[in-house]
C-alpha cells in the first residue's frame, strides 16, 4: 500500500512559468471517436504574414475569446497567478486550462496581443496532447529565450501580434469532449 501512496496525491498543473499542485476539478478530456479521426492542424507551422495582426485588427481579441470558449477554455477576470503579469494560462493535465486576465486600462491592440499571447500557450498545450506545454517550434532568437527564460515564453512574446494566425489554428482545432 505504501508504494501506491504517491499515486493518491493530486496531479500537478502547469502554470506557464511555474509549477503548482491542484486537485482536478473536472474529468480529463477524452476525444470522441469522430474527433480521433478529425485531424488537428499542424501547430508547428510557422506563422505567415497572410493573416491580420493585432495592430491591423485589434478586434481579433474578441474572436480569440469566442473561439477559446468554443474549445472549452475558461477566461476569468482577476489577479493572474504569476506576480507582475497581466495574464496567465493555467494548463491542467488531460484538459484545457484557464486564462486569467488582469483588468486594467490598455489600448485595444495591447489587449489583443495579451490575449493572443495566452492563446499561444493554449496551442502549446494542445501540441503537448494536454499533458505538457512544449514549444511549438516557431523560430525564436536565442537572446529572446535567454531574456524570457523559456522557449515557450519567447514564442508567445515573439508571435503575440500574429493573432489572425493563432485564431486560424484555434478554428481548425476540434473541440475536446469531457468524459462522463
Amino acid at each position: 500500500m505504501r508504494r501506491f501512496l504517491p499515486l493518491l496525491f493530486p496531479l500537478g498543473v502547469l502554470l506557464i512559468g511555474s509549477w503548482r499542485l491542484s486537485v482536478p476539478s473536472e474529468p480529463p478530456v477524452r476525444p470522441t471517436q469522430a474527433q480521433a479521426q478529425q485531424p488537428r492542424p499542424d501547430y508547428r507551422q510557422r506563422p505567415s504574414g497572410q493573416f491580420p495582426s493585432c495592430e491591423q485588427d485589434p478586434g481579433l481579441d474578441q474572436q480569440l475569446l469566442k473561439e477559446g470558449a468554443r474549445l472549452g477554455i475558461t477566461v476569468v477576470a482577476g489577479e493572474p497567478e504569476l506576480p507582475g503579469k497581466d495574464a496567465t494560462y493555467r494548463a491542467e493535465p488531460g484538459r484545457l486550462g484557464r486564462i486569467t486576465l488582469r483588468q486594467r486600462p490598455m489600448s485595444a491592440a495591447v489587449r489583443c496581443m495579451l490575449i493572443s499571447h495566452e492563446f499561444i500557450h493554449v496551442l502549446q498545450h494542445l501540441q503537448g496532447d494536454l499533458r505538457g506545454v512544449p514549444p511549438l517550434g516557431w523560430p525564436v532568437p536565442a537572446e529572446a529565450v535567454k531574456r524570457f527564460g523559456a522557449v515557450q515564453e519567447a514564442e508567445a512574446y515573439r508571435y503575440q501580434n500574429r493573432a489572425g494566425y493563432v485564431l486560424e489554428l484555434l478554428r481548425q482545432t476540434p473541440r475536446p469532449q469531457q468524459s462522463p
